[in-house]
């Protein structure tokens, strides 16, 4: 795989998706999807009548924000008792 076949367009980013498309994002179901958004722990969501969306980028970023350090989570295994 090329590295330039991960970048996205302005458009991509502004992309919205779906419910069922933000759960195969971070792979769960539908249902903790919509759990979590009403426990405000997702990132910001689109509400256009009873419809709900996600723009991309705003998953991404989550996403990469919620990125644990290799470094702490070793350290934690081996810490001494």
């Amino acid at each position: 795989m090329k590295t330039n076949d991960f970048k996205q367009t302005k458009a991509d980013q502004d992309q919205l998706l779906t419910e069922k498309q933000a759960a195969y994002v971070f792979n769960c179901s539908v249902a903790l999807l919509r759990e979590r958004r009403q426990q405000a722990a997702l990132p910001i969501y689109v509400k256009m009548g009873k419809m709900v969306r996600y723009r991309r980028q705003d998953l991404q970023d989550h996403i990469d924000a919620s990125v644990f350090p290799v470094a702490v989570a070793v350290w934690r295994e081996v810490k001494p008792s």
